[in-house]
C-alpha cells in the first residue's frame, strides 16, 4: 500500500492549519506531550485542528536521551503521557514514546535500557495504546519483542530502510512552511493512532471476528486477532503482530511447521513462522502488498 495521507510535526513554531491543509494538503499534525508547556499541544489547538478536520496525534518527548532511564522511566513518563492526554479529552488515544537517537550505534546496554523503557510504558498504557517514534531498528526491535502497537519512524539514522509495520513515517525534518517550522510526515495505514479514532478502531473488550483453524496430529489449533491488534495461535500473542484484517493459519503436515499471515496496518501481506516444538515465531518479510 503506497502513503495515504500528508501530515506534519513541529514543537515550537506551529505553523498556520488552514494553510497546512489548503495549500498542502495535510490531514493530521503530530503534537507534542511533555513536562514542557511551551510546546505541547493546547486545548485550544486542538480544538482548532478538529475543527478543520485535520486529526491529531500524540508523542511523548523529553529529549533526546528519554528512553535511557529504563523501566521506571518509561512508566513514569507513561503516567505523565496518559494524564496529559485525558485532560484534552483523548482518553485511550495511542501515544507514541519517542527514542530520538541512533538505536542500532548504541551500546548494547544502551539498548537494553531503552527497551525496558517500552516494557514501562507499556505496563502503564498498555500494548493496545503504546507507540514508539524511532529508527528503523528501534522499531523493529519494539514490535519483535511485543512492547508496542503502534510505530513512527524517522527517516534519520534509517539508511534508506522502512519498516513496513510502522504505521507513520517522519520523510523530513525542520522546514519552513506556513509560518512556522514543521517536519513532513507520511501515514501508511488507515488507523495511525489519531484521533478521532477511526471507526472499527478496538480498544477494549471482545475479539474481531477474524480467525481460521487448522489441525495437525488430531489437535485443533485457532488463529485470531485480539482487541490490541495481535494475532494469536491457541491464545498465544504472536509478538510483534499488528493485524488489520484477516487472519490465515496452514500446518505443513510433514514436518508441523504453523505459518500464519494477516494483512498489517499498512495493508502489507505479513507472515510468522513457527517450528514444531519451538514457542519462538519468526518474521518472513514476504514484500508483498495488499491490493
Amino acid at each position: 500500500m503506497p502513503k495515504l495521507y500528508t501530515g506534519v510535526d513541529y514543537s515550537y513554531a506551529p505553523p498556520d492549519l488552514n494553510c497546512l491543509k489548503n495549500n498542502h494538503g495535510v490531514r493530521f499534525i503530530v503534537r507534542y506531550a511533555s513536562r514542557n508547556p511551551d510546546k505541547n499541544l493546547t486545548q485550544s489547538e486542538l480544538n482548532s485542528a478538529l475543527s478543520k478536520g485535520i486529526n491529531v496525534c500524540i508523542v511523548w518527548q523529553e529529549g533526546k536521551t528519554q528512553t535511557e532511564r529504563g523501566y521506571s522511566g518509561g512508566q513514569t513518563d507513561a503516567r505523565d503521557a496518559d494524564a496529559f492526554v485525558k485532560g484534552l479529552g483523548l482518553a485511550g488515544i495511542p501515544i507514541y514514546f519517542a527514542c530520538d537517537q541512533d538505536y542500532e550505534a548504541a551500546s548494547s546496554d544502551k539498548r537494553a535500557k531503552i527497551n525496558d523503557y517500552y516494557n514501562g510504558s507499556k505496563s502503564i498504557v498498555g500494548l493496545a495504546r503504546n507507540g514508539a517514534y524511532g529508527d528503523d531498528t528501534c522499531c523493529d526491535a519494539q514490535f519483535d519483542a511485543g512492547r508496542i502497537t503502534w510505530g513512527w519512524q524517522t527517516y534519520a539514522w534509517s539508511e534508506g530502510a522502512w519498516e513496513s509495520r510502522c504505521q507513520l513515517r517522519q520523510v523530513k525534518n525542520d522546514q519552513a512552511v506556513c509560518g512556522g517550522t514543521i517536519d513532513w510526515d507520511e501515514a501508511w495505514a488507515e488507523d495511525y493512532g489519531q484521533w478521532p479514532r477511526p471507526a472499527g478502531a478496538v480498544t477494549t473488550g471482545g475479539i474481531l471476528i477474524k480467525s481460521d483453524v487448522d489441525f495437525y496430529e488430531g489437535r485443533m489449533y485457532y488463529a485470531y486477532i485480539n482487541p490490541s491488534g495481535q494475532v494469536c495461535v491457541n491464545g498465544g500473542a504472536i509478538p510483534g503482530s499488528n493485524a488489520r484484517s484477516g487472519v490465515g493459519l496452514a500446518i505443513n503436515q510433514e514436518t508441523g511447521r504453523k505459518v500464519v499471515c494477516y494483512t498489517n496496518g499498512g495493508g502489507k501481506l505479513c507472515t510468522y513462522t513457527q517450528d514444531l516444538g519451538s514457542n519462538v515465531w519468526v518474521w518472513v518479510d514476504k514484500g508483498w502488498t495488499a491490493k
